[in-house]
């Protein structure tokens, strides 16, 4: 799926809004359900930049996501 990045740097899912940052606001970023119940893969273009965690309504950006 895929979700646009509104000005204050946040995407929504399930009704949540995940502050993903500032230098992907207007931009458009997929979402990919990871294997792990409860996480999705932000991807931009072919780049993995982050982990959202649902459970804790968290999202990990840059390295180690």
């Amino acid at each position: 799926m895929v979700r646009k990045v509104d000005v204050s740097g946040k995407l929504s899912l399930k009704g949540m809004g995940l502050k993903v940052g500032k230098a992907f606001i207007g931009e458009y970023v997929g979402l990919k359900e990871s294997e792990r119940e409860g996480y999705y893969e932000v991807w931009w273009y072919s780049t993995k930049v982050g982990t959202i965690d649902l459970r804790n309504r968290s999202i990990i950006m840059g390295k180690g996501c």
